[in-house]
């Protein structure tokens, strides 16, 4: 498995609380294993991770 820091990946400064770090990596986890594990039913859970932090950001940044 690469790690997101393995890929080259950080994290957005936006993204620094601990809930916004869980929801990210959560995500990047779903996308990165969908072809060799979950197939759609990844590809869902990252859209649902994704429509949480869109909204974790919305809430925290306004």
């Amino acid at each position: 498995m690469v790690l997101v820091a393995d890929a080259g990946y950080s994290l957005p400064h936006s993204s620094q609380s601990p809930r916004g770090r869980y929801i990210f990596l959560f995500n990047v986890k779903y996308l990165a294993r969908y072809k060799t594990k979950g197939g759609v039913q990844d590809l869902k859970k990252a859209e649902q991770y994704l429509e949480w932090l869109i909204e974790h950001e919305e809430n925290n940044h306004e």
